[in-house]
């Protein structure tokens, strides 16, 4: 059974797919990931708050991500982004 997550903040599509852009290189290079994180978040992409969301959803297993993370989208289209997501990688 997942983990359950309490979702705090929402992301918006262009959010989302940059959270997905991020997770795919924390898996090679935290330093990096966590790098861009801290600019976006300084340029304000990111709220402190959504940015710590950020952190806790990378904390949790691939498929508990992806189900906070589609918990967390703001709406339709954020949420076809991560559906976009689940079907890439199963495809």
């Amino acid at each position: 059974m997942g983990t359950a997550v309490s979702v705090r903040q929402s992301f918006s599509a262009g959010q989302v797919k940059l959270v997905l852009e991020c997770h795919e290189l924390r898996l090679v290079s935290v330093d990096e990931s966590t790098q861009l994180l801290d600019a976006w978040t300084r340029l304000g992409t990111f709220s402190a708050d959504q940015r710590g969301t950020v952190d806790a959803l990378f904390a949790l297993g691939y498929d508990d991500m992806m189900r906070a993370l589609h918990d967390c989208a703001d709406g339709a289209e954020s949420r076809a982004v991560v559906r976009a997501e689940l079907i890439r990688k199963l495809g």
